[in-house]
Formats: structure tokens, sequence, C-alpha cells
């Protein structure tokens, strides 16, 4: 059984959980780092765009755009099935094992992609949390 049924599924967890850290990032993992990352999904096929070169300001660290064709250009594009990206996300597979088996093939800065390693492994409880809402929300 694939990890997301649909579009609106993949949107809901993982644009949610992108959306959470863009209003409200203790951390400040992306703010100000002027990066622009996209997130090219299959199966089901959506894209991300994350677009940390705004201005942060309270309740908007930076910017995210869904399936937007209008959403600036990336330094850095992953791209991966929707499978993967909930492996990465919930902590199951390793991003290093992922890009050297071919399960994430990147375009553009590739240092730029290793440098934000640490920032996916801090996302991990709160993409947990998005998922289980979810689950819950459909009960």
């Amino acid at each position: 059984m694939p990890a997301f049924e649909n579009a609106a599924h993949l949107k809901a967890v993982f644009g949610g959980m992108l959306q959470s850290f863009a209003e409200n990032d203790p951390i400040k993992m992306l703010a100000g780092s002027g990066l622009v990352m996209s997130y090219v999904v299959k199966d089901p096929d959506v894209t991300f765009t994350i677009d940390a070169s705004v201005e942060p300001k309270p309740g908007a660290n930076f910017a995210v755009h869904m399936n937007n064709p209008s959403a600036p250009k990336a330094h850095v594009t992953f791209f991966m099935s929707g499978d993967t990206l909930d492996g990465l996300y919930s902590g199951a597979m390793s991003p290093m094992a992922a890009l050297s088996s071919g399960a994430i093939t990147t375009e553009g800065n590739r240092e730029a992609a290793l440098k934000l390693l640490p920032a996916m492994f801090a996302t991990i409880p709160r993409y947990k949390k998005f998922k289980e809402q979810y689950v819950a929300s459909l009960s």
C-alpha cells in the first residue's frame, strides 16, 4: 500500500508540515538562508517549493508553494516517489542511502542539498505528527 492515497493526502501531510514550519519554526532552520528548493514527487504527483529567499517575518519564515508554476526557480531540486519522501521524513530511510541508491536524485546545487540534512532530521517528529493527525481526521 502506498504511503499516500492521492495528491490531496500528500499535500495535507507534507505540505501541512512545511506550512507549519513556515509559520512557526522556533529554530529558524531555513529562514533567511536565501535558499529555494523544490521537491518533485511522483506517485502522487505534487511539486513543493520552499522559498527561503523571502525576508523572514513573524508567522512567515519562508514561503511554501504547492504545484505553483509561478514559484521561483529552485537552487536545488529533489526528485523522488511519495514512498521515498515518506520514508525519509518518517525516519525509516537514510538520506545518504536514498541518494546513493538513486531513490532520490537531485538537480542543481548538490552541496546546498547536503547542508539541508540536519534540517530534515529536525522535521521528523513534526512530520509524524501531521501524518497521525491526517489519519485521525479520517476516523
